[in-house]
């Protein structure tokens, strides 16, 4: 019945036929048993501090290495309960204004293991915290201004509070003063935190502190649509303005360092505003961020932007000629593999390189570990001690995760394009080097790894070994075998394609092949003569993109663009489904005994799939 031809020499072109009806679903119980998720979402607050940069993504507290200020390396992050609008460090605390959850107060001496320690939940909604001695200062919105004692940071205590003119939106401390921004420029004598004292203030309708700074006399105020607003509080009694500069977008943020005020305005970016002279402020530069600047840092001749999609780094040596010297973004594992070994998970995170976790309690991963590669971690596979990275256009690295809290690069090897998949095999490494195609690369020194062979084709995209083959994905849709009997003059075997089908993901598992079209089902080749291939079933999944199958013991887990489904093989010419979780995606996933490990967009999960359980009414569903 299942027909195919042969066609340009060693090519099989299989033929398709008619689909076989979904067969009565039998559903058996997966249970979603724990999420860790790494926020990715805007990012509009930045603090510098010591040796880290401290930055947002929404509600994700993240700490960056800056050592190299144009390739920031991510240490860790902490996701919170929601927004994040200011931070504040103070020796081996993070002071978060976490908007309506409040102050929150996070352990920062491992950046790699950040938790909170202490918390006190403000009445209002909590916009900005600067913290001076052992009392943080808070801005909490239409609640108004908020001095707590944090001597104990695991048991915080308010000890005064004001309520302000307006909504208390940014807060500076200088000395004994503190200088709060509601719809007026308020100055406050601290020097009893406990019995303050409202000295003066500067009330003007052109002025709405968004953020101020304040250095020497003066107090320089991000001022929204009027721009910087820069005011003498030489006598805090009676402030006075005694220039300005009206930016072109909405100031939202300002740094003062020597003569130059750095603004960031919004949809204009980065302005670098001399004010030698107060009374006569000028623009020396620009930078103009890709989205809206929110807040930034400067620190030697770099300024750190939060712009909305990321954290933007712009070079100001030269203040009248700033230009991009770097961008940082949390990544999202569309493509992600994971490898659980004993304890542990590798994950591959895009841009924020690999991700270790204990999973010894899957209810409740742990993450020990981070190693930020130099590019984007697209694969991984563990082999003993050794960890091997896909790493796009930084190749293939080797890193020893004997120590899973420490991984340490020993290796690499620079591939010709990009490292997008990867197999390791008995003292090789098979990586699918997109335009490049299949390299081979002897690791048995992984100190030294050396190219041995390589398969030339456009855009290989995936690649497992089994037996003496490497079967390949391609960008062209089509599975080559590639014979790698002898590593260093591989050759192809015997290139496979369905009519009109996109294979976009494929597992091989014994004397079968598991192909996944990108909007209709998984095609089960049988492999086991080369020369006799044939499609011996197809199962649909009813027009749904399918991101990654695995195939583990009788069941093909398929990671679909709307549930995951479990579809038994135990017999590959009838497949049929077993489970589903609806609704979820899910680019990746593993599956490791009873254990499904998977991620969407921002998200790690571990699930258990229970063949042995009474069969339930309905889907489980994500939460």
């Amino acid at each position: 019945m299942n027909k195919f031809a042969q066609a340009l020499g060693l090519a099989l072109c299989l033929s398709l036929f008619p689909a076989a009806s979904h067969f009565a679903q039998s559903a058996y119980d997966i249970q979603l048993l724990s999420q860790w998720r790494l926020s990715n979402g805007n990012t509009t607050a930045v603090c510098v501090a010591g040796n880290y940069i401290y930055t947002n993504t929404y509600d994700g507290l993240n700490i960056l290495d800056p050592s190299n200020p144009t390739s920031l390396r991510h240490l860790g992050q902490y996701v919170m309960s929601t927004e994040i609008k200011g931070i504040f460090v103070q020796h081996n605390y993070a002071y978060i204004a976490n908007y309506l959850a409040g102050l929150r107060i996070i352990d920062i001496s491992n950046p790699a293991v950040l938790t909170e320690v202490g918390f006190y939940d403000t009445p209002g909604a909590c916009n900005d915290v600067f913290v001076y001695g052992n009392y943080a200062y808070v801005a909490d919105n239409y609640s108004g201004f908020r001095i707590i004692d944090v001597s104990n940071p695991a048991s915080p205590d308010e000890v005064w509070h004001y309520n302000s003119l307006g909504p208390a939106r940014t807060v500076f401390v200088s000395g004994n003063y503190a200088y709060l921004g509601d719809n007026q420029l308020t100055i406050i004598d601290i020097t009893n935190p406990a019995a303050p004292i409202v000295v003066g203030s500067f009330n003007t309708y052109d002025v709405t502190p968004f953020d101020i700074a304040v250095s020497g006399h003066y107090a320089y105020i991000a001022s929204y649509q009027k721009g910087l607003r820069i005011i003498d509080v030489s006598n805090p009694a009676a402030p006075f303005e005694i220039g300005f500069h009206d930016t072109p977008g909405r100031a939202y943020g300002v740094q003062v360092t020597g003569n130059l005020a750095y603004v960031a305005a919004s949809l204009a970016g980065l302005r670098i505003i001399d004010v030698s002279d107060p009374t006569a402020p000028f623009e020396v530069g620009a930078y103009d961020t890709p989205s809206a600047a929110w807040n930034l840092a400067v620190t030697g001749n770099y300024a750190y932007i939060a712009d909305t999609n990321g954290l933007r780094i712009a070079d100001v040596s030269d203040p009248s000629a700033p230009f991009n010297a770097g961008v940082f973004r949390i990544g999202t594992p569309h493509e992600m593999a994971v490898h659980p070994s004993e304890n542990y998970a590798y994950v591959a995170w895009g841009g924020n390189g690999v991700r270790i976790f204990d999973i010894s309690d899957p209810t409740a991963p742990n993450q020990i570990g981070v190693y930020d590669t130099p590019g984007q971690s697209y694969g991984v596979h563990l082999s003993g001690d050794l960890l091997y990275v896909a790493d796009w256009n930084q190749g293939l690295r080797i890193i020893n995760v004997a120590n899973p809290a420490s991984p340490l690069e020993i290796g690499f090897y620079d591939t010709p394009d990009k490292a997008t998949d990867l197999d390791v095999k008995s003292g090789y490494a098979y990586v699918a080097d997109y335009t490049t195609g299949m390299i081979i690369i002897d690791v048995s020194n992984p100190a030294a790894p050396v190219e041995v062979g390589a398969y030339t084709q456009y855009g290989a995209l995936q690649v497992q070994v089994s037996g003496n083959y490497a079967y390949t994905r391609y960008f062209d849709g089509i599975l080559r075998v590639i014979d790698i009997s002898n590593p260093a003059a591989p050759v192809l075997a015997r290139s496979v394609w369905l009519t009109d089908i996109t294979i976009e993901h494929f597992a091989v598992s014994g004397n079968y092949a598991y192909l996944a079209d990108d909007y209709d089902g998984v095609y089960i080749v049988d492999i086991s003569d080369l020369n006799n291939i044939a499609v011996i079933a197809f199962y649909p999944v009813g027009g749904q993109v399918i991101f990654r199958i695995h195939v583990a013991g009788s069941y093909v887990y398929c990671f679909n663009e709307l549930e995951l489904e479990i579809v038994n093989i135990s017999d590959p010419s009838s497949p049929a489904s077993v489970a589903t979780l609806y609704p979820a995606t899910f680019y990746d996933g593993f599956v490791s005994s009873n254990y499904m490990f998977a991620t969407d967009a921002e998200s790690f999960y571990i699930l258990k799939f229970d063949s042995t359980a009474t069969a339930i009414e309905a889907d489980p569903q994500l939460p």
